[in-house]
């Protein structure tokens, strides 16, 4: 596809353990699709951007595509309001960097501002949905720090190859995935719990030999987001989805032992520890079972989200969602949501290739839509 993605076929140290782990437990591990074409040491930036031009995202792909076919960028631009008269879509508002107004008119307009801009976008607009803003999926996520005797540098080669989905069908399908994170010394200094100058400086000596894994979790629970210009947040974790992540920790314990790993410890304020001294089969169960007790009983972890989903979800009637199954905002024409706060529910999956499924499906239709209506001499129209 457009997009170049691929499965990876090496890893680097911090996914290795994942690879390396799984294997000696007899559990399966797979490449992850991904769309960058990383070679070498030099690799590894991707999450600040990529600096040789080997991932092939939007600005490289769709937007230079757009551009080629005659399409106008505005940079630096924000959108303020999607303007809706009498029904349908007529434009946008926007005002550059430094204040100047953009008034662009348009009879539609596809809106990917994420889960948690586009709700408040369309409130801006006049759209209303007891539904919009609310349903806001994160994924929630944790790590575990797992110190090796030799170097794993995970700042070093490509990020996020392999996964280890062993659990993900846990709980009718809302259990954890395990991941390695990439992450940098200055990431792993905000991270690591702080306990103290000097502990915290002993943790950080050691980041060259730490491999970072995560547990994301596919969450049921449910949380909102502000239509106002703030866009307050609102989440609280849910029992079910805590007791999940702490098994999905627990699973990446057994992973980075069986990997070699010296030692395990949480994100908690005060961080979880094993040893491999202690990891016997009996003392890893006895730390899932801390782990499972700490999730019960809400001691301050750490969390982290990558993937914000379901904030103006899709849905069969407006009863249900804000768009409907072809990504058109219900009740106005003209207007569609091509991002993942379109998604009816967590996907439990890195949700790049979803989204683009998504934006994809809602552009097919339109196309065929208009197609139908121009072959039947009835005007174009793109929200019947």
């Amino acid at each position: 596809m457009r997009l170049g993605v691929t499965l990876a076929t090496a890893h680097n140290r911090n996914n290795a353990v994942i690879v390396e782990g799984c294997a000696k437990l007899g559990w399966e591990a797979r490449a992850i699709p991904r769309n960058a074409d990383c070679g070498g040491d030099r690799c590894g930036y991707c999450g600040f951007g990529c600096a040789y031009g080997n991932k092939r995202g939007t600005a490289r792909t769709y937007l230079q595509d757009a551009v080629d076919a005659g399409a106008s960028i505005y940079a630096n631009t924000r959108a303020t309001r999607i303007r809706i008269d009498d029904g349908a879509v007529t434009g946008v508002d926007a005002r550059t960097a430094n204040g100047a107004p953009v008034e662009i008119d348009a009879p539609l307009v596809m809106l990917a501002a994420g889960a948690l801009r586009t709700p408040g976008l369309l409130a801006a607009g006049g759209v209303r949905s007891p539904h919009l803003g609310k349903h806001l999926h994160l994924h929630p996520t944790s790590a575990l720090s797992a110190l090796f005797d030799e170097p794993v540098e995970t700042w070093h080669g490509a990020m996020q190859t392999a996964l280890c989905d062993r659990f993900a069908e846990s709980d009718d399908g809302f259990g954890a995935t395990i991941e390695a994170a990439p992450s940098h010394p200055g990431l792993m200094a905000q991270a690591m719990p702080w306990i103290g100058r000097d502990a915290h400086a002993t943790v950080l000596s050691s980041v060259r030999n730490r491999a970072s894994l995560i547990a994301l979790t596919r969450d049921r629970g449910e949380g909102a987001i502000g239509l106002d210009e703030r866009a307050d947040v609102t989440y609280e974790l849910a029992p079910s989805d805590a007791r999940n992540l702490a098994a999905g920790l627990a699973a990446a314990a057994r992973i980075a032992f069986a990997a070699g790993a010296r030692e395990v410890s949480t994100l908690h304020a005060e961080p979880l520890v094993l040893g491999a001294e202690a990891a016997t089969p009996a003392g890893i169960d006895a730390f899932a079972a801390t782990l499972a007790r700490s999730a019960e009983r809400k001691i301050p972890l750490a969390l982290f989200s990558a993937h914000q989903m379901g904030s103006a979800r899709m849905a069969s009637d407006p009863a249900g969602g804000v768009l409907d199954p072809d990504g058109r905002v219900y009740g106005v024409e003209g207007l569609l949501v091509v991002d993942g706060s379109a998604s009816p529910s967590a996907s439990g999956v890195n949700p790049m290739l979803t989204i683009m499924a998504l934006a994809h499906r809602a552009t097919s239709a339109l196309i065929a839509r208009r197609a139908g209506s121009t072959s039947s001499g009835s005007p174009v129209r793109s929200h019947s």
